[in-house]
């Protein structure tokens, strides 16, 4: 690793532990204006990463969806993901006892649902509003909760999060790890719920699915589980609203295609999870993380990169 990339590593962990002291003495209202504005700041001064949102929000909906400016939605993206750094950093402070002042679930019985078939839900999901919170509620609610997760581009990062899902009852599996597979298995097996956020072009088994009228390189892991397991599928998101309150709305249990061709039928499914996450984003583009290069990847045919 280079010099300068240790720096800046050491810079945004020693950053962030310092936010977290910050965020957790300070009262819930305060600390979000000072993670939106941290994500403000961010839109501002990232020129790199505010244009590269910018592009993709281009791809996916031209001059814009509406009448809103373009650039007012990708500015509320990032106000949003700062507000979303901050109530992680104060997950701590949410229990049982204050969740629904933060928290809601509509369909909550569309989840109950899907445990009874007794083979486990594969819930799929997006980085989408603070889908964090989302995953520590359905904890706090008493759900059995796993996560499968990439691994962050530092392992300290890593560990930090990992150690806020656990506080919260919440197991990360991340991409990759020994055994990994096993604990995935064993979560369907013993009826809990598998978290799988697929909306992002990521080095996993995946296949080329339509997403905004473009071939999107999708990770397929959620529907090959379904599909081979017989776990219930249920969409879930969470959305924020004007006065920072969180909405978790649960669809399904979803029946699968099932056709016999096992591949096309994790190529169908697959497409089909990703047209419900392309409905939820269409309806609120400031709750997706634009600044991913969703389109990284090229059908091989076409013999370049973007």
């Amino acid at each position: 690793m280079r010099f300068r990339q240790r720096v800046v590593r050491f810079l945004v962990i020693a950053g962030l532990r310092g936010v977290t002291v910050l965020a957790r003495l300070l009262p819930w209202k305060p600390a979000r204006a000072i993670g939106g504005g941290l994500g403000g700041a961010a839109y501002s001064l990232l020129r790199r990463e505010r244009e590269k949102a910018r592009k993709h929000f281009s791809l996916a909906f031209g001059d814009g969806p509406g009448k809103e400016a373009p650039d007012a939605i990708i500015r509320r993206s990032f106000e949003n993901l700062g507000k979303s750094l901050v109530e992680v950093l104060k997950l701590p402070q949410i229990s049982s006892r204050n969740i629904d002042r933060f928290v809601r679930f509509e369909g909550e019985g569309n989840l109950k649902a899907a445990f009874e078939g007794k083979k486990g839900v594969v819930f799929v999901t997006a980085h989408f509003g603070n889908w964090e919170i989302m995953g520590a509620a359905l904890a706090i609610k008493g759900y059995p909760v796993n996560v499968v997760a990439a691994p962050l581009y530092d392992p300290r990062l890593d560990e930090i999060m990992k150690e806020i899902r656990a506080k919260q009852g919440i197991q990360t599996i991340t991409r990759g790890e020994d055994r990994g597979g096993r604990k995935i298995l064993a979560a369907l097996k013993n009826n809990q719920i598998l978290g799988l956020l697929i909306d992002q072009d990521i080095d996993a088994d995946g296949v080329f699915v339509d997403f905004f009228n473009r071939p999107a390189y999708t990770p397929s892991g959620a529907a090959a589980l379904a599909l081979k397991s017989g776990a219930a599928v249920v969409f879930g998101f969470v959305e924020r609203d004007e006065k920072d309150f969180h909405t978790v709305r649960f669809e399904g249990p979803v029946p699968l295609t099932r056709t016999g061709d096992f591949k096309k039928d994790v190529y169908d499914n697959t497409a089909w999870f990703t047209k419900v996450i392309e409905k939820n984003v269409r309806r609120r583009p400031d709750q997706w993380v634009w600044m991913h290069n969703r389109w990284k990847t090229v059908p091989r045919a076409d013999h370049e990169h973007s």
